[in-house]
């Protein structure tokens, strides 16, 4: 079976919400309503709480992803979990209708440590892809380790003969449930692993934040700072939906130079300043986007 890699990794971890930007509240809050039903019948079927699904649709491709957190499974076989991952992929072609529509299935089992309170570690033990139809997918495997974060996703898509170069995703502050969220990415034409991208015009800069209430109302004032030097200065408007009695959903997709970008990234610290609130980068996020930006040199 096909394991999980990088790109698609950041997506079971980031929130799924990225993917409907664009839509209204009312298809947001029928996607979550759908992936609560087949989660509570996860839950009921294997009697285990940290289960989460997120679902997202890129380049014109829907995936579910099914993910598994300190499962009593890692312990386990790897056809132990093939097994569940099987009979959970059928759970979602069974409660899920939109997946009729979409591509992929994957189900991962992931560990889970905290290490001080507040430092966590996270080690992807084993994932497994499926078709629509929860059909194994079968392919070449790179393996089980645990994914880098200290490096970008690269996904090569043949269809589109382009390589997709994204961020793991860059969480600025809080968790993917309720915080800011910070996702740079390009494409570039053909497969970056064997031949050298001609880089593109503009680089993808988008936010993400996730509230009780809003926290960018207003036009927002952005700054990216190198070694302590502003290099990159911008406004951007949030947009803002409501999508449960308690939490909020901001969005902001920015569209910035690839020569910003490189100078973004050619210190060895990284701020960024949206109005009053500072985010430093810690190394592992800096050498993320260093890594991205070898893509466009």
């Amino acid at each position: 079976m096909l394991t999980l890699n990088r790109y698609t990794l950041w997506l079971v971890l980031t929130s799924c919400l990225l993917a409907y930007g664009c839509r209204n509240t009312k298809d947001v809050r029928k996607t979550l309503d759908d992936l609560a039903l087949v989660r509570a019948e996860l839950i009921k079927k294997y009697g285990e709480q940290e289960v989460k699904l997120n679902v997202n649709t890129f380049e014109n491709q829907t995936t579910i992803f099914v993910l598994y957190v300190n499962s009593p499974l890692n312990q386990k076989s790897s056809d132990d979990r093939a097994q569940r991952a099987q009979e959970s992929a059928e759970i979602v072609r069974q409660r899920y209708p939109p997946i009729k529509s979409g591509n992929e299935i994957w189900v991962g089992f992931m560990r889970v440590t905290t290490s001080l309170v507040i430092f966590h570690y996270s080690e992807m033990i084993e994932s497994f892809g499926f078709d629509n139809e929860a059909r194994a997918l079968r392919g070449p495997s790179p393996g089980n380790a645990p994914v880098d974060l200290s490096q970008p996703a690269v996904r090569y898509l043949e269809r589109q003969n382009q390589t997709d170069i994204s961020s793991s995703g860059i969480q600025l502050e809080g968790t993917p449930e309720k915080g800011v969220l910070f996702v740079p990415h390009f494409s570039v034409e053909g497969d970056v692993k064997k031949n050298r991208p001609k880089p593109p015009i503009e680089v993808g800069l988008d936010f993400a934040a996730f509230s009780a209430k809003p926290k960018f109302p207003d036009v927002t004032k952005i700054v990216f700072l190198s070694d302590d030097k502003i290099v990159y200065r911008t406004e951007g408007q949030f947009s803002t939906s409501k999508i449960a009695d308690d939490l909020y959903s901001e969005f902001l997709y920015l569209k910035v130079p690839t020569a910003s970008f490189l100078k973004i990234t050619s210190g060895s610290t990284v701020k960024i300043r949206l109005n009053e609130h500072e985010y430093t980068l810690t190394e592992s996020q800096v050498q993320q986007i260093q890594g991205m930006s070898e893509y466009l040199r």
